[in-house]
């Protein structure tokens, strides 16, 4: 599990560096909008890898531990937050768009996902190597 936890660690910090990319290039140009695809991508792909992977494992931990279970279910329910603010934003700029209004809407979901990630990084991955081992 420890790899797991490593792997999702690298495509956090992956994820955001394509989000910084995006920004840097805007969303008016072709280029923009495959970095934006591939943006969406890579986390549908690392959302996909953690719920196959990594929480299944995690509810079986939290059949017997009270205290995993709940911050399993807060963090299920704010990965639901992030999910529909991210999917907002690939749908809103699919195809280009204002780039103040993309300027903004980039930086709120960078805030989001950092935040999320660092809270679960912190939080839930330390919780559950313990498990783990």
């Amino acid at each position: 599990m420890t790899d797991l936890i490593e792997e999702l660690k690298s495509e956090h910090r992956i994820m955001l560096e394509m989000l910084n990319g995006i920004k840097a290039t805007g969303i008016s140009s072709k280029t923009g909008q495959e970095k934006l695809k591939q943006a969406r991508d890579v986390l549908l792909s690392h959302m996909s890898k953690e719920d196959e992977r990594y929480y299944p494992a995690l509810r079986k931990a939290a059949e017997d531990d009270k205290d995993l279970k709940i911050m399993l279910d807060y963090f299920v329910k704010d990965m639901e937050f992030v999910s529909k603010e991210a999917a907002r934003l690939f749908d809103k700029y699919s195809e280009g768009g204002n780039e103040s209004d993309f300027a903004s809407d980039l930086k709120m979901l960078y805030v989001t996902l950092k935040d999320r990630i660092r809270t679960e990084e912190e939080t839930l991955f330390q919780k559950f190597n313990p498990v783990a081992k």
